[in-house]
């Protein structure tokens, strides 16, 4: 990791906290899209925000084009270096369903 290069237990237990907290439902269809994820953005959406979620259906939008890209990612294309680090200093410490609400929210 390029911003932790001189501590690597610190650096082991973000990767495995992220793995077993965050992640776990990742690799059920690797290598495919996490389509349970997906379809949690979607169903968040839904109940948010029923007409943007209309619109997209309408223009055969799905969140394999709207939310895979930004958790593919890590959200890394769309935050400056700053912002991306306050982010995951949030998604970090917060519940393994924050992240979906954040891509939702965005």
């Amino acid at each position: 990791m390029k911003l932790l290069p001189r501590n690597s237990l610190v650096v082991f237990e973000i990767c495995v906290t992220l793995l077993t907290n965050h992640f776990q439902m990742w690799f059920e269809l690797h290598p495919l899209e996490p389509n349970n994820y997906l379809g949690l953005c979607e169903n968040i959406l839904q109940s948010e925000h029923t007409e943007l979620c209309k619109f997209f259906a309408s223009m055969h939008v799905n969140p394999e084009h709207y939310a895979w890209p930004l958790l593919s990612s890590a959200f890394s294309e769309v935050f400056s270096e700053a912002n991306w680090l306050y982010l995951w200093d949030n998604i970090l410490s917060a519940p393994p369903y924050y992240q979906i609400f954040i891509v939702v929210a965005y």
